[in-house]
């Protein structure tokens, strides 16, 4: 039975109602419980993609899909919390997309710039490469690279074997804001010279050596640039599990999307859309949603890498960040 409230509540409304359509209004009061929520309320849910499937996926689309569009040549990774695809991009988490994208031996991906910051992990590379404001960068396997908003860049493959690699950008942040756009280059690559040593790459050697360093059964490497992070909205980190352990960590309004560079075992996540237990293994990516309570074990056989690519720079930007440090 309504108490005398509700009551007066939904007489006003209903009084009201018809005024304020007139008018492009809307009462407040009978939505603030979607607007206000008591706790972080993402609409991902954790997700995985297997590798071996991702990959047998790939070359069968490889199959079909040309050179001319191989900067396309992507399978995105959806999150089934939002749904089936039907506007402009999938979530992969709330504010960051990802996806694995393909370059066979001898192909070009065409030189074209956008406003969608980009980053990429490198999964298999024998002579792959990203040419970025004119510098061309050779890649192995656990390398990341960026592509910085509004820089032209382009891909290329000089190796006999497929170069994979995990496609992350800002996208959910421009379908937000409907500020992203695309402009193709004249011709399918610019001009550019190789080296060995540039700001919008970070070799994986060097990663693990710092992983290494630390003597703690959790390591953690964040990735910046000149001491801050690389992007106001990508964000990047690898951890270092040591074989046998169990770690915790508190949970924080940043999502992740882990892929692992080396090793296996299994994560448990609580999230606030449900909670999961994913087996993982090499290469194998998987999401942990905001707000999540996060358990990373390690088998009893290796230690374990793993890399993670996050909205900490978005949400810190926005001072959006919150921790909790409280078990649950």
């Amino acid at each position: 039975m309504a108490t005398s409230i509700e009551t007066c509540v939904e007489e006003a409304t209903t009084r009201i109602m018809d005024q304020c359509k007139e008018k492009n209004s809307w009462p407040m009061w009978t939505v603030n419980d979607k607007i206000s929520k008591l706790v972080p309320n993402p609409r991902a849910v954790p997700t995985s993609w297997k590798w071996d499937e991702m990959k047998k996926l790939m070359l069968e689309s490889a199959k079909y899909v040309p050179e001319e569009m191989a900067e396309r040549r992507a399978l995105m990774m959806v999150n089934p919390g939002f749904g089936e695809v039907t506007g402009p991009s999938p979530y992969t988490t709330d504010t960051i997309y990802a996806g694995f994208q393909m370059v066979l031996p001898g192909e070009t991906a065409p030189a074209h710039r956008h406003i969608a910051f980009a980053v990429r992990f490198i999964q298999e590379s024998g002579n792959g490469f990203t040419s970025v404001a004119g510098q061309k960068i050779y890649l192995q396997q656990g390398d990341l690279v960026l592509t910085p908003s509004w820089e032209w860049h382009y891909h290329g493959n000089d190796g006999k074997e497929p170069t994979v690699w995990v496609d992350c950008l800002d996208i959910p942040l421009h379908v937000y804001a409907r500020t992203n756009f695309l402009e193709p280059y004249p011709t399918a690559k610019v001009p550019d010279l190789v080296t060995n040593d540039s700001p919008f790459h970070f070799a994986w050697s060097k990663t693990q050596q710092a992983l290494d360093s630390q003597d703690t059964p959790r390591a953690v490497y964040h990735y910046l640039s000149n001491g801050s992070p690389f992007s106001k909205t990508i964000g990047a980190q690898a951890e270092r599990i040591l074989k046998g352990h169990s770690v915790s960590v508190a949970r924080e309004t940043v999502s992740f999307i882990y892929v692992v560079r080396r090793g296996q075992g299994k994560t448990t996540i609580r999230a606030p859309t449900g909670e999961a237990t994913i087996e993982w293994k090499e290469k194998d990516v998987f999401v942990v949603p905001a707000w999540s309570w996060v358990t990373h074990e390690a088998s009893e056989s290796d230690d374990v890498y793993l890399f993670a690519l996050t909205d900490r720079s978005l949400v810190d930007n926005l001072g959006l960040g919150r921790i909790d440090y409280s078990k649950p």
